[in-house]
């Protein structure tokens, strides 16, 4: 499968994590009182969004008049459970830091891993919505900061950055998670993580989407051509080096299909959440 889209914001055990905790949401202010834990409310007040459709409100209208967009998504977080942690790993020095996203229910389809670059965190995948839903499309989403990097920067990384890491790291990090087999969301710099577990491990690998990562001209066309694993290619137009040079490489996977995002950048999914985040779930429906 060869797909080659365009996206736009149109259509386009063995050992346990360290202590969880659920991660705190601010209270929701509405007509000055407190509606904290109140998914009634919030609910109350989605259904009346609902009803205004037909208007074109934003969130610089009275209350009395519109109900402010950013309810949308505390609704939405209302069913979704958060938690960070820290998991231990042979390789590292320290404990690595997630977070970890997963449907009200706790019951989910499949388990998601998610990396990020060398200026990022997992704290990216929170704020622009990508646990979120994930969460609410029936995910178990682990998102961890790499090593050195993030919350994990006391944890001393088992390679160099630019070079590839063992495949057994990411190997020990998903089974510690109780993550396999897993998809893996894999950015720029942490193609040096995923791209050796892709080619060694990839039986444990449910689907790997690469967003032009680093290290994939480190194998050679024949290794690609090994690996079965469905693969969404993601990149933006804009990104004229990484992007391209990755695309190049990634094309030789047997099973793959390409998006790339208009108007977008190296860290595509930043530029255009809305359009990353149908790519990514209309992917993981088709899984």
């Amino acid at each position: 499968m060869r797909d080659h889209l365009h996206a736009n914001s149109k259509p386009l055990s063995k050992q346990k994590p360290e202590s969880p905790k659920t991660q705190s949401i601010q209270p929701l202010m509405i007509d000055g009182r407190r509606h904290a834990g109140s998914r009634a409310a919030l609910h109350f007040l989605w259904r009346t969004l609902e009803g205004m459709r037909s208007r074109d409100c934003s969130a610089a209208e009275t209350s009395d008049v519109c109900v402010p967009t950013a309810l949308q998504r505390a609704v939405r977080m209302s069913a979704v459970k958060v938690t960070e942690g820290s998991v231990q790993v042979e390789s590292c020095s320290a404990p690595l830091f997630y977070r970890k996203s997963e449907p009200s229910t706790g019951v989910s389809r499949m388990s998601v891993l998610l990396l990020h670059g060398i200026r990022f965190s997992s704290e990216n995948w929170l704020n622009i919505g990508t646990m979120e839903t994930l969460a609410n499309a029936g995910c178990c989403a682990v998102a961890i900061d790499l090593p050195e990097l993030g919350r994990s920067k006391s944890a001393k990384g088992p390679a160099a950055v630019g070079e590839l890491a063992p495949a057994g790291f990411l190997k020990e990090v998903c089974e510690k998670l109780n993550l396999l087999p897993v998809v893996v969301i894999s950015p720029s710099l942490s193609g040096m993580y995923s791209l050796p577990f892709l080619l060694e491990h990839q039986d444990l690998v449910r689907a790997y989407i690469p967003v032009a990562p680093i290290c994939t001209e480190k194998f050679r066309a024949e290794q690609y051509q090994s690996v079965k694993v469905p693969t969404l290619i993601v990149y933006g137009d804009q990104d004229s080096q990484l992007g391209e040079a990755s695309l190049r490489n990634l094309k030789n996977l047997v099973d793959h299909r390409v998006v790339v995002m208009e108007g977008a950048g190296h860290p595509c999914y930043l530029d255009d959440p809305d359009a990353w985040h149908k790519a990514l779930t209309d992917f993981l429906n088709g899984l």
